[in-house]
């Protein structure tokens, strides 16, 4: 998100081929091309005041064509500073995008597909895992959790056993495009997408 002529975020409209799309994700290899304007819009164009952000979906064409990417961001790889801790909001992320598309029916019928896997892992701050210095930044005191924690234990209650030290979240997204040829030199377009978004705890 951000903002075009100090208008807030949610001001901009965002089209895929034309038509609005909202905030949903496309898989990056099904992208044809991005276009932001921020000003001197068509007259077609209204019910939105800040930017709109235009993309294009890939199709087909009598060719095969394809190409799949992998990118890793890893935690460890990366510098949180003097204190690394629970609450230095790293992460470990791994996304596979991939798309191919080529002829259904020679010079008439073609497609085009392309999915995204993403996969990300982020620290969850806790009892459980934060350090001392963590826990005063938060304004708590260290012997406090001390204290609390063992008259959980004696009570019976193990809360350490339940609270996880990382969430896991996964976010599927797919488009398939196939486009017509008519006699007349018109083209059909159908467009559908899919998206899967999951997370635990």
């Amino acid at each position: 998100a951000f903002s075009v002529a100090g208008l807030s975020p949610d001001a901009n409209n965002i089209t895929l081929d034309g038509m609005s799309f909202g905030s949903a994700q496309m898989p990056q290899e099904a992208v044809r091309t991005s276009r932001v304007q921020t000003s001197n819009f068509d007259v077609s164009r209204g019910q939105f005041s800040g930017g709109l952000i235009s993309s294009t979906s890939r199709g087909g064409s009598n060719n095969m064509q394809g190409n799949f990417t992998y990118s890793l961001r890893d935690r460890d790889l990366a510098i949180e500073g003097e204190d690394p801790g629970p609450a230095a909001q790293g992460f470990t992320q791994n996304q596979f995008s991939g798309g191919f598309g080529g002829p259904v029916v020679r010079d008439k019928l073609f497609g085009f597909g392309a999915l995204q896997l993403r996969r990300r892992n982020d620290v969850v701050t806790s009892l459980a895992n934060s350090d001392a210095l963590t826990l005063q930044r938060f304004g708590v005191s260290p012997d406090s959790v001390t204290r609390f924690t063992q008259l959980l234990t004696s009570a019976g209650v193990r809360p350490f056993s339940v609270l996880a030290d990382d969430r896991l979240s996964d976010n599927v997204s797919g488009m398939l495009r196939l486009d017509y040829l008519t006699d007349g030199g018109h083209s059909i377009t159908v467009r559908g997408d899919w998206r899967l978004s999951d997370q635990d705890p």
